[in-house]
This record gives C-alpha cells, structure tokens and sequence, in this order.
C-alpha cells in the first residue's frame, strides 16, 4: 500500500510542479515577445473553454472505460507533444502563437482527464480508510507547487531559452508517466460496486450524470457549495493584488510575501489533516470551513476602516492569506473523500468533473465581475458584501441538505 500512496501522490506533485512551471514560461514568454495582454489572457481562458468543450464527453468516458488505460494514454499524449513541440521550436522558428496554443489546448484537456481519472479511481488504488490521506497529501503537494513554481519558474526563464520548459514538463510529465505505470488499479476489491454496462449513447450517459447529482443530495451540495466558494473566492484572486499594490502601496517584496502565506497555509493544512483521522462529519467540516472562508473576507476592509500602518497590513493580510489556505484545504479534502467513498464508481468520473468544468468556468466570471466591482468601489464594502454572500449562501445550503451534513464516516 505504502509504494501506492508513494506513486499516487509523488506522480501527482511532479506533474503539477512541471505543469505550474510550463504555464508559468508560457505567460511569461508571450507577454515578453509581445507585451500583449491579451494573448496572454487567451491563454488563461484555454482551460474553461476545454472543459467546457469536454463536458458532455469526458466524465462519460472516465465512467465507461479502463482507468489505467485513460491515465496511461493521456501521459503518453502529454509526453509526444512537449517533446515534439521542443524539438519543431528549435528547429523551426523562434515564435508561433499558435502551436503554443494548440499545445496548451493538449495539456488541458489530457489533464482533465487524468487529474479526474485519478481522482474517480482512488477507491480502487487505495483502501478507503486511506482515503483522506491520499487526498491531502495531494493537496500538500498541490501547495509545494504552487508555492515553487513562481520562484522556481522566473529563475529557469532569465537562465533558460523558452523551449527549454516544454522539456521540463516533458521530464516531469516522463516521470509521472513512470509512476502511474507502477499503479496497480485493482489493488483494493470492491466487491460492492455493480458494473454497469454503458450500451446507451455517451450524451445519454452525460445527461445521466446531470440527473444523479440533481437528484443526490451529497453531489449536489458539493457542487454547489464548490460553486459559491469558486465564485466568490474570485474576490480574493483579482482584489488582492488591487488592494495591496494599488490601493495600500505596498513594495513588490511585501506582496509577494502576503501572496506565499496562502500557499504556506494550504501546505500546513495539508500536512495537519494527512497526520489525522477522517473528520467524524466531513461535509458538516468542509461546510464550516467554507462559511469561515467567507466570514474572513470581511476583515479585509479593516486598512480602509482603520487607516493602519503599512507594517500591520502587511501582517494583517499575511496572517489572513495563511488563514484563507487553511481553510480552503479543509473545505475541500473531507468533502473530496466523503464523495469518492459515497459516490458509485461509475459515476464519479462524470461527477467530478462537472464540479472541475463549473468550478473553471466560475472563477473567470467571479473575476471579470470583481475586476468591475474593484474599478467602480474601494475594497472595504466589497469584501463586506462578499464575505457575508458567501457565509450566508453556505449556512443555507448546510440547512437545506442537514442529512448530507449527517453523514459520518465509514
């Protein structure tokens, strides 16, 4: 079991350290030739419109076919495109904006389904009482990447020529592939799980899974309850770096440091829950930690209220930042294994990522709405606002689906 959670989490961690790195090349790459931001927001939109595009099809063939082999071809697509991609830019030419994009376009839509595969096939690699240490171990390693793809990216970027990080994600991509080979999909038995035959057509199939998590209350809530916290945790994404440079002056140094706290916070939560058992009541856990995400928006208004130094709101925001990664670890790991341990196998892979696909599609709107609402109001009443939505959205869901919030742990 111990080389199982080995694999899964190290294979896990590297591919998403290589994948930060290679979109972190890429913005860097396209706003330096080009100075265009708008490209570079073409880019950022690239993921939304593939899940998007992927939805009807994608959770449905996560369901339908061999797990091992999704995951194994979808690395193996992911390998042959950075390494052919690396090769015809030094060969080539020194800028095409095009063969990047139909490169991210790969990466994307290969990701979604081996980031979604794995997560519908852990119940199968992993005994169940293991399951929430899978999950935020992986949450751990999601932390360490974001936390190391900044520095660790714009260090590679001033010493390495730009194909230089498609072979790095080739490499990091190369060595997931390696790990998920070693992964034995039958390693727990399931004697539970009926396997349902799929002989209807794959939109049936898709119109299926909306109508199990329509009627399903624990899939439901979840998605919703992903939702809300997508959306307006957008507050924090675009408001931040508003509210600290623009409207607080703080040194690029200050910024960056409140920025490293959240990933410092999601880092310990991770460790924290990795070291303990399974919450008694996961949904109830991850409910509660999403009402007091939202009720820590309003606290952000406290500069404007207060006028303090730029010393306290440094420390202020910091400690905040450290909060907020806490809590969203603990809002979403519980929940993730509540779903994978109560949510048929054969529906996880349509129940997931419909929650990845709408929780993609969100945080772009939330964004474009909150940089509106930044442009016309100072920070304090919006995050006033924000905070007591999303607190109050939250607490009625937690009333409305009590017998999800009742679920105990098996």
């Amino acid at each position: 079991m111990k080389q199982q959670i080995f694999d899964v989490v190290t294979g896990s961690l590297i591919s998403t350290l290589g994948s930060a790195l290679f979109e972190f090349g890429v913005g860097l790459y396209l706003l330096k030739k080009t100075g265009s931001s708008a490209q570079y927001a073409l880019v950022l939109m690239i993921g939304p419109i593939v899940m998007l595009a992927l939805l009807p099809i994608s959770g449905s063939i996560i369901d339908r076919f061999d797990h091992a082999k999704i995951i194994r071809f979808s690395q193996i697509i992911n390998v042959i495109s950075l390494l052919l991609f690396s090769i015809f830019y030094f060969l080539a030419v020194k800028f095409f904006l095009l063969e990047i994009l139909i490169l991210v376009i790969i990466l994307r839509a290969t990701g979604l389904f081996i980031s979604n595969t794995l997560n519908s096939s852990l119940r199968d690699l992993i005994p169940l009482e293991s399951l929430h240490r899978v999950n935020s171990l992986n949450q751990t390693g999601a932390s360490i990447a974001n936390i190391l793809s900044p520095a660790l990216g714009a260090v590679l970027f001033s010493l390495l020529p730009f194909e230089m990080f498609a072979l790095v994600q080739f490499v990091t991509e190369f060595l997931a592939m390696l790990l998920f080979l070693r992964l034995n999909f039958s390693f727990v038995e399931n004697k539970t799980i009926i396997k349902v035959k799929h002989d209807q057509h794959i939109w049936k199939d898709f119109t299926a899974g909306l109508k199990y998590v329509r009627l399903e209350h624990l899939p439901r809530l979840a998605t919703l309850s992903n939702a809300v916290t997508n959306f307006f945790i957008a507050s924090i994404n675009v408001g931040m770096a508003f509210t600290e440079v623009t409207f607080l002056h703080m040194t690029n140094a200050q910024f960056g440091f409140t920025e490293m706290s959240f990933g410092v916070g999601m880092l310990l939560a991770g460790l924290f829950l990795s070291a303990r058992s399974q919450f008694r009541f996961p949904a109830r856990a991850s409910m509660l930690a999403a009402v007091i995400l939202g009720l820590t928006l309003i606290p952000f208004g406290i500069p404007e209220w207060f006028n303090t130094s730029r010393l306290i709101n440094v420390g202020l925001f910091a400690f905040y930042n450290f909060i907020a990664g806490v809590l969203v670890v603990i809002k979403q790991t519980p929940i993730l294994s509540l779903l994978q341990t109560e949510v048929p196998t054969t529906m996880q892979g349509r129940v997931f990522t419909l929650q990845t696909t709408l929780g993609a599609l969100l945080s772009p709107l939330g964004a474009a709405a909150y940089g509106i609402l930044f442009g016309v109001f100072t920070p304090a009443p919006i995050y006033t606002v924000t905070g007591l939505l999303m607190a109050g959205l939250l607490v009625w869901l937690m009333f409305r689906y009590q017998d999800v919030m009742n679920i105990t742990t098996k």
